[in-house]
Formats: C-alpha cells, structure tokens, sequence
C-alpha cells in the first residue's frame, strides 16, 4: 500500500469518528489502532496514512489516521458461533473464543467490516472513543440481514 493515501469526505464539517469500515478497509484514528494493538489487535495486512479531506481538499483534522486494508481470507477462524448452523442467513446470536485476545476480525462473511469485542474492552470503547458503534449479535443481525425486513 502506498505510504500515504487521501480520503474525501462529502458533506463533512469535520471528523468525528475513530473507526470507520469501508469496503475491505478500516480507516481508523492512530489512537484508536494503538489502543486495540495493545488488546490483541495483530492483523498486518497493509496500512497507509490516510489525510481526510473535504471535496475542495481541504484538511478535516489534524488527527493522525490509517487506512488499514482487511484482506478476509487471511483472518484466522479465532471465533467460534454454535448456532451458525441454525440459522439460514448465516447469522449467530452466540459466539465464543479460546483466544486471549480481547479484539478479533470475523473470517465470516456477515461480520466482516466488524470488530469481536470482549465485554471488558467494550466499556474501554465506550470511555475513550468518539461514536462509537458497539451491537450485540442480535442486534448485528436485525440492522444487518436484509432477509429480516421482508419476512
């Protein structure tokens, strides 16, 4: 990935989140990325340093961010859903992990762009971050499966 990247923000006055996914990228604050490092977070699929600008190009913060590329078929299976089976839209409502770490990456498709918080990090987030978006898997499944509205 290229040392430095711009990211255009349309209709933004300035930024006000730490962690934002995007397709197969987090675009996320340096303080942010620092603080989950220190929780578990190990992925190293490449990074650029991200200057988020306006339309007219001109600098939303002053803010340190990353644009950190996910690439899906590298995440290690580090969670485990016992009810995925269960469910036809490939949803979980329970997950688990033997891992250590307090962060983890999905390697399944319906969590993709979403981090795995333990509940011990979730309060941290919630402390330290601006906006943060924190669901519980019901919660993830209700906003998330398209299938859900139309039954």
């Amino acid at each position: 990935m290229p040392e430095k990247v711009y990211v255009c923000l349309k209709k933004a006055r300035g930024v006000t989140f730490d962690f934002l996914p995007y397709n197969d990228f987090f675009i996320m604050s340096a303080r942010f990325l620092e603080f989950i490092k220190k929780y578990g977070f190990d992925y190293d699929f490449g990074m650029s340093e991200a200057i988020i600008v306006n339309t007219k190009g001109e600098l939303l913060t002053n803010e340190v961010y990353h644009l950190v590329r996910i690439v899906v078929w590298e995440i290690e299976d580090e969670i485990v859903y016992p009810d995925l089976a269960l469910d036809e839209d490939d949803f979980s409502l329970e997950a688990y992990t033997n891992s250590d770490k307090d962060i983890l990456l999905s390697s399944n498709h319906n969590y993709s762009g979403a981090f795995m918080v333990s509940e011990n990090l979730k309060g941290k987030i919630l402390e330290k971050f601006s906006l943060p978006f924190l669901y519980s898997l019901e919660e993830w499944k209700e906003l998330n499966n398209l299938d859900f509205y139309w039954d």
